[in-house]
């Protein structure tokens, strides 16, 4: 997940996504970020996707804001969903830049 915003101005972008399990049926993943950056905010809703069989479908929603940041700079961190034994990880980046 990427976004862009002006410089100096703070910003916040939602991310709507639909994953599969291809896990194991009756399987719960929960959300982590990794690192936390002091930065930016980033929530998911919900926290965690629960799955009764193999090819379901499960939607969440990421939110990311921030003051406003340099012309120029970046922060990154990743989304992390993990079962305990399997981790799935979406990076997540954040610059600023003059339209």
């Amino acid at each position: 997940m990427t976004t862009y915003f002006s410089p100096l101005d703070p910003f916040n972008v939602t991310f709507r996504r639909t994953v599969t399990n291809v896990g194991f049926p009756n399987s719960a993943y929960k959300a982590s970020v990794v690192p936390l950056r002091p930065e930016i905010q980033i929530n998911v809703e919900p926290e965690i996707l629960r799955f009764g069989s193999l090819q379901e479908k499960k939607s969440f929603v990421v939110s990311i804001s921030g003051q406003a940041l340099k012309n120029g700079s970046f922060v990154s961190s990743s989304l992390v969903w993990s079962d305990g034994s399997h981790s799935v990880r979406s990076p997540i980046v954040a610059y600023s830049i003059k339209a």
